[in-house]
C-alpha cells in the first residue's frame, strides 16, 4: 500500500518506524512552465512564466494557479487578465 501525504518540516508526523520520507525541492521554472502548459492547453508564455515565479516552484500551488488560470479563460476572459487571477497563496 502506498500512502501519499503533504505536511510542513518539523510536523512530527513521520515518527513510524516504517515511514519512509522524501523530501521534494521546488519544481524549476522550466518544470513549473511544463506542468501548466500541460494543464492549461495554449497557455500564453508570459502567463506561464509568471506563474511559475508566483509559485516559487511549489507543484501544489502551481495547479490552484492553473485551475484559475482555466476559471478566468472558460469565462471569456484573455491570457493577461488569467495572469492576474491568482488566488492567495495558503501554502509555504
Amino acid at each position: 500500500m502506498l500512502v501519499v501525504g503533504v505536511h510542513r518540516d518539523g510536523a512530527g508526523l513521520c515518527t513510524h518506524r516504517a515511514a519512509e520520507v522524501v523530501g521534494l525541492g521546488p519544481l524549476s521554472p522550466s518544470e513549473s512552465a511544463l506542468l501548466l502548459s500541460t494543464a492549461v492547453d495554449g497557455a500564453d508564455t508570459a502567463v506561464v512564466r509568471r506563474a511559475a515565479e508566483l509559485s516559487g516552484g511549489n507543484p501544489l500551488y502551481l495547479r490552484t494557479l492553473a485551475r484559475a488560470a482555466a476559471d478566468t479563460l472558460r469565462s471569456g476572459a484573455a491570457w493577461e487578465d488569467a495572469a492576474g487571477a491568482a488566488p492567495a497563496c495558503g501554502i509555504s
